[in-house]
């Protein structure tokens, strides 16, 4: 930030202030102004451009400076790597959303409304900027890929800096998933001595090295505390309390980590001294209440209802700062690389994904089908995995007895059936032509909003489908009207009671939740139920993001002009929605997964003709 000292700044301001006024005081009349006809208030002008002088020279040194800060700005801006879609993981989508706030923080204090260029790239770009709830949806979806397909942190983020491991560890906390938060906060433990070391003084807007290092002792300590790694959680603690000694709530969380220890062991501890000389609290506050972070504190809501604004839980504003000591790190990181829990462990089923509360078997297979990545899940399945029922799958170009439309371009279809010789999946292999996918995806780029679902309230964003999505009648243009004709020719189904095409680009760690298409057995829609899904595949999907169906067993890999289809019905019961059928988009790990779908209702397609 640029700073004048205070007989600078008023100087400075007198000038300006003149300058400004000049002007109108030249159309004073000699008689009001007088200076000539006085040679001391004459004389006085020499004084007067002399400040100026002054106050000049340390207004361009300051002027000197803020360009200099700019101009690293703006290297770090040009350093900074492009990516594509095909190329885009969800670690990158974390980095540049939550990169964009530093930068315009440093923006805003290192230019001034004369600069032009800047503001008008503000004004073309300022709607696509992400605000505060993309940055925590971007953390949430790297968690997300993290316990989906079991990653390591050095998987996911092997460059990763200081700030952004603490940054991904206080999210994992929040959401109370302690082995994912020690993974993040034991690799920015790792990082720190890097961290201490960095020049400082280079940009406006600098993240404080004491207080990071306080906000990683103490969230780390009490991660370490919940992980039962209780001689990490001492050693953090101790040293929290060593740099801020006159704070009580760094004593207690110490004596309550000693007396856990020392319940644990059975023996003295050698920490009852200090234990002595606490409030008596036995447990670390934050795991007694219900606690809330909040910009004035922290809010302890308690059994009764009353609530309390304390200063006592860690939480994202940090603790305050002091003199930096680094005295545990060595016996720290030889406790944390033996602390790191293994990938392959169970992963629990975390409320942020699984909001539509699927029980934990469930969300087990769903996990399990998309770390095996779709095409291997479904090739398990035909050759008979003991993991899921048996599959044939049979592989055949079709006209549909002799079909005019199929004549020339046969359909290429892969019909999979389970022992019963029941139809569970039809993959229509290169559905599209690479003109039309291009066109539908360069159609929907315009028209993309974001999904909702339905609730009391009416329609809102929809946090178990992260994606964006853009309808298209049947007779927008000549493409969308012949894929449409396509899928009536391919399936037999009758389009006449279809719904308008959905294109759907998924987002950072884009994923939908397990899932039925049919519809409410209650439904009232004139059309009927949903009896089928057809969904294309406009791209391919470099790791991540199969569509898997958990009580089949199944999986499709998104492969650029395919499709793949199911009846959503039970053949056996017209109007009852199968509940085979459910089934997920496995979130996105590297790359950019469209699709678009065409829900074929009831209606005009009777059973007997299916």
């Amino acid at each position: 930030m640029i700073r004048f000292n205070s007989k600078t700044l008023a100087r400075l301001v007198l000038v300006l202030v003149s300058v400004a006024t000049y002007g109108a005081a030249a159309e004073q009349t000699n008689d009001e102004r007088d200076v000539f006809s006085s040679t001391s208030a004459t004389v006085d002008l020499y004084a007067i451009r002399n400040n100026l002088s002054g106050v000049l020279h340390e207004y361009i040194a300051a002027e000197r400076d803020r360009l200099l800060k700019l101009e690293h700005l703006t290297t770090q801006l040009r350093k900074a790597p492009m990516v594509t879609e095909e190329n885009f993981t969800a670690a990158h989508g974390y980095e540049i959303i939550s990169d964009f706030e530093r930068i315009m923080n440093n923006l805003i204090l290192l230019t001034t409304p004369r600069d032009e260029n800047v503001t008008e790239w503000y004004q073309h770009s300022k709607h696509a900027i992400p605000a505060s709830d993309d940055a925590n949806g971007a953390r949430n979806g790297l968690l997300r890929v993290q316990r989906t397909y079991s990653k390591s942190v050095n998987e996911l983020m092997p460059f990763a800096s200081f700030p952004r491991l603490l940054d991904m560890g206080i999210q994992a906390f929040d959401q109370q998933d302690w082995t994912t938060a020690q993974q993040w906060l034991s690799a920015a433990f790792e990082k720190r001595a890097e961290f201490e070391a960095e020049p400082r003084g280079l940009l406006p807007v600098e993240i404080s090295i004491n207080e990071s290092i306080d906000t990683l002792l103490d969230y780390y300590s009490y991660v370490a505390y919940k992980t039962d790694d209780l001689e990490l959680a001492i050693a953090l603690s101790s040293e929290l309390f060593e740099r801020h000694p006159d704070e009580f709530r760094f004593e207690d969380n110490l004596a309550s980590y000693a007396a856990a220890l020392e319940e644990k062991q059975g023996s003295a501890s050698m920490y009852t001294e200090s234990a002595n000389h606490t409030k008596g609290i036995q447990s670390n506050v934050c795991d007694e209440y219900n606690v809330f972070h909040t910009s004035n504190g922290t809010i302890v809501r308690y059994a009764n209802g009353s609530t309390s604004n304390l200063s006592s839980c860690p939480s994202h504003t940090g603790a305050s700062t002091s003199t930096p000591a680094g005295s545990l790190q060595n016996s720290t990181e030889a406790k944390t690389s033996d602390n790191q829990a293994p990938v392959s462990a169970p992963t629990p089923n975390f409320e942020k994904d699984n909001l539509l509360r699927h029980d934990e078997d469930e969300m087990h297979e769903y996990r399990a089908l998309c770390q095996r990545h779709g095409v291997p899940a479904l090739r398990e399945a035909l050759q008979g995995n003991t993991s899921a029922p048996a599959y044939r799958g049979e592989c055949k170009l079709t006209t549909r007895g002799g079909r005019p439309e199929l004549m020339l371009r046969p359909a290429k279809v892969e019909t999979i059936t389970d022992v019963h010789g029941a139809v569970r999946l039809r993959v229509f292999r290169d559905f599209l032509v690479d003109s039309e996918r291009e066109h539908i995806v360069t159609a929907a780029r315009e028209r993309l909003q974001r999904s909702v679902a339905f609730n009391s309230t009416g329609y809102a964003p929809a946090e178990f489908r992260i994606s964006k999505v853009a309808w298209f009648k049947n007779d927008v243009d000549e493409v969308f009207d012949a894929v449409n004709r396509r899928i009536e020719h391919w399936t037999g189904l009758s389009m006449a009671t279809a719904e308008e095409l959905q294109v759907c680009n998924y987002g950072v760690s884009g994923h939908y939740e397990p899932h039925y298409d049919y519809g409410r057995v209650d439904h009232t829609d004139a059309r009927g139920m949903r009896l089928a899904t057809f969904m294309m595949y406009l791209s391919s999907v470099a790791e991540g993001g199969s569509t898997v169906f958990p009580r089949l067993g199944l999986g499709v890999t998104p492969h650029q002009n395919d499709a793949v289809s199911w009846h959503n019905l039970r053949p056996e019961q017209p109007g009852w929605g199968n509940e085979l059928t459910l089934h997920a988009g496995c979130p996105v790990v590297q790359g950019s997964k469209w699709v678009a779908n065409k829900w074929i209702h009831e209606g005009g397609n009777s059973v007997c003709t299916i």
